[in-house]
């Protein structure tokens, strides 16, 4: 239990931070990973999703490479399987 609230509120923050409009788009990708990985160690898959999908919608290398390089993003691959 404490640790879902520790998670809940790091994506809290995450999603407050991608709000400023200083960052670049590439920061907000990552933020958006990260915000998966979150969503992943809740086993939300869905909103893991989504969170994927928004940091996926460009050809970004960095993000594609950090995505396969996690083994974290394998457990979406295998739910999708």
């Amino acid at each position: 239990e404490g640790d879902e609230k520790n998670i809940r509120a790091g994506i809290a923050g995450f999603d407050q931070l991608v709000g400023y409009a200083e960052l670049v788009p590439s920061s907000i990708r990552i933020i958006q990973l990260n915000i998966a990985r979150l969503y992943i160690a809740l086993n939300d898959l869905p909103s893991a999703r989504k969170y994927l999908s928004l940091a996926t919608n460009s050809e970004d290398l960095v993000i594609s490479k950090r995505i396969n390089l996690n083994p974290v993003f394998s457990q979406l691959k295998q739910a999708d399987a």
